[in-house]
């Protein structure tokens, strides 16, 4: 068998597309036609066989990333003004007995300015008491103050009008919070917030503690599902022997438990803006 008789026997029986129609294709313009599209086609095969096998040795990762929101309870929401009294609320006797406490680190006559300029009701009552502050306060180391600032709340706490009212004495829920908003909605004030005594910051405020209302659960990640606030400090009724610094005490706890600011709390400075993110751990 010649190598003609080979080939006519493959091109009649093969079952590749084309190659029969250039062996049986006369004239040779279309045998030539029929040669260009099988070779045309090869190529495609080739350029195709070469992209795979160029993926396949890339040795390419695929990663399938599926956020899931579940359902999380959203811890109590404890806060604190750092200064435990109102400049406005001191009353003789309590003067006197900041007299007594501070008495080896200030002078009776700055404090008796300092009281006496906050309760004048002149206009320029904010630049007088910031002038007597300066003159009242000396620095004290943080463990001085507190020492301190116990004596002196012991001593107030010691009184019976004090000890029956002494959550009028602090910072109150509607002058601190400008703004409040749960899962962008509005809050109810005098609802959602549970009053607390602290006995260094003095008011307290919890926010979903579960006493009164259900416990509130987050559905969504991001702050605008969560709890928004803007607060304002009162700067102009803090009294510098009470807190070094100004700000807000926050603590994050389980519902229908104690917060513990002071040991377990953060610091929240004025004029900023905060994020504070929460996670699960399992």
């Amino acid at each position: 068998m010649t190598i003609k008789d080979i080939a006519t026997t493959f091109s009649e029986q093969t079952t590749a597309h084309g190659v029969k129609h250039v062996w049986r294709a006369r004239p040779t313009p279309a045998r030539f036609v029929w040669t260009l599209v099988i070779l045309a086609a090869s190529g495609l095969l080739l350029f195709q066989y070469a992209n795979v096998f160029k993926k396949f040795f890339s040795y390419p990762v695929q990663v399938r990333v599926q956020l899931l929101y579940g359902t999380m309870q959203f811890p109590t929401v404890t806060i604190c003004n750092k200064n435990p009294i109102r400049r406005r609320m001191m009353s003789p006797r309590m003067r006197d007995n900041l007299l007594k406490t501070y008495g080896d680190h200030t002078a009776e006559t700055s404090i008796n300015k300092f009281i006496l300029n906050r309760n004048d009701g002149t206009d320029n009552e904010t630049s007088s008491s910031t002038n007597s502050t300066d003159e009242l306060l000396t620095p004290l180391s943080d463990d001085a103050s507190n020492h301190l600032l116990y004596e002196f709340l012991a001593e107030m706490y010691k009184d019976a009008n004090v000890k029956d009212e002494w959550h009028l004495y602090g910072h109150q829920l509607k002058d601190m919070i400008q703004e409040c908003s749960w899962a962008m909605e509005p809050c109810n004030i005098t609802e959602d917030w549970v009053l607390t005594h602290h006995p260094i910051y003095g008011n307290c405020y919890s926010f979903n503690s579960g006493k009164d209302r259900p416990t509130r659960y987050l559905h969504r990640a991001g702050h605008f599902h969560g709890l928004s606030l803007t607060l304002f400090l009162e700067q102009p009724e803090y009294i510098g022997h009470f807190s070094q610094t100004a700000g807000i005490r926050l603590a994050l706890h389980r519902d229908r438990t104690q917060g513990f600011p002071e040991q377990f709390g953060i610091d929240i400075p004025p004029g900023l803006e905060t994020s504070i993110g929460i996670l699960t751990a399992s």
